[in-house]
């Protein structure tokens, strides 16, 4: 412990940093190439950006006071929720313009595919867990 924070989740943290990041930094290169489709690769790079700042966000939170921490925990939980909502919006609408201009594009459907699938992963999973704890 180095000024009350755990060195592990210290680690952790810019690990997750790291990893999202580099993610992050790539999906921009892919987006500015003139043969991607720049709606599909926007999808997975906001889907990243949300878990890179959901994720740094809530291990923040466990060293603020808690009074604090749980206000920051909402609202990431729903900036997240609307940002997962956004991902799919734009990678169904990346897709479309990807099947209508198929000569156009050469790259970007699959990144709106893994940004659409894994945001309704989370998004599901999410929901499923809130009715557990309802019940």
């Amino acid at each position: 412990m180095i000024l009350g924070i755990n060195i592990f989740e210290l680690i952790s943290l810019v690990a997750w940093i790291v990893l999202f990041g580099t993610g992050i930094l790539k999906c921009r290169t892919i987006a500015e190439r003139p043969e991607a489709n720049r709606k599909c690769v926007l999808s997975l790079l906001i889907l990243l950006l949300m878990a890179l700042v959901s994720g740094a966000m809530t291990t923040i939170a466990g060293w603020l006071p808690a009074e604090l921490a749980s206000v920051v925990r909402i609202a990431v939980t729903i900036v997240s929720t609307v940002l997962l909502i956004l991902v799919i919006a734009v990678s169904t609408k990346g897709r479309y313009e990807f099947n209508a201009d198929g000569a156009k594009y050469e790259q970007g459907e699959d990144q709106a595919i893994y940004a659409a699938v894994l945001a309704l992963l989370i998004l599901g999973t999410g929901v499923t867990d809130y009715f557990i704890r309802m019940a």
